[in-house]
């Protein structure tokens, strides 16, 4: 069984391949393993394999370790895939989920969140309508005062003495494409793509979106 250490040490020298099979031996051996599962998925996510660590993450949020920061890791993976709906989603779960006793919302979730909305200044301080569906609006205010608000409330936790595959994930800005959240218009040139459209909702009114 690999420690902590040699974990560590294999990241850090970039020997990610190695990295990867230890810990896919490790969570064969025990699915229960939140830890190695945990660590694998943000190997994952950081090595772009982003829809393999998606499912691990899953994993770990089932079975309840590390509390929100799975939750938050996954809606940081969304994102970095576009995905505003279902980063919004994730990222708003955790925020609302303790981190532990001594705190009652999920600093790195309400600190990605603030990176996005601070993203959207950028865009011109509208915001997309994932973003006011998701019931965000009861922050007074655009864009500019949710990042504010979101940066002030995120307060510092100490992650500093574990290792990043230990720890949460976040954004940066340039993480965020342009137009994140953003609707893309679709002109309506014949009578066949507005079919494709109705049919599209449709579809959407029966997933419950």
């Amino acid at each position: 069984m690999a420690t902590a250490q040699n974990i560590a040490a294999l990241f850090d020298h970039g020997w990610w391949d190695e990295l990867e099979r230890i810990l896919r031996d490790a969570v064969q051996k025990d699915p229960a393993d939140t830890k190695s599962v945990f660590r694998l998925a943000n190997l994952l996510g950081l090595r772009g394999q982003y829809e393999e660590a998606l499912r691990w993450f899953d994993l770990c949020a089932d079975q309840g370790w590390p509390g929100p920061l799975s939750l938050n890791n996954k809606g940081v993976v969304l994102a970095w895939m576009g995905e505003a709906r279902a980063a919004l989603r994730c990222l708003q779960g955790a925020k609302n989920s303790p981190e532990d006793v001594r705190t009652s919302r999920c600093a790195p979730a309400l600190y990605n969140l603030g990176i996005i909305y601070d993203r959207l200044v950028e865009d011109g301080g509208r915001l997309p309508w994932v973003v006011i569906e998701a019931q965000e609006t009861q922050l007074s205010g655009g864009a500019n005062e949710i990042a504010r608000g979101h940066f002030v409330e995120a307060n510092s936790a100490a992650w500093e003495a574990s290792h990043v595959l230990d720890r949460p994930l976040y954004l940066w800005k340039d993480d965020i494409p342009s137009r994140f959240g953003f609707e893309t218009s679709r002109n309506l040139g014949d009578i066949q793509t507005a079919h494709d459209l109705f049919r599209d909702a449709l579809n959407f009114l029966d997933e419950g979106k």
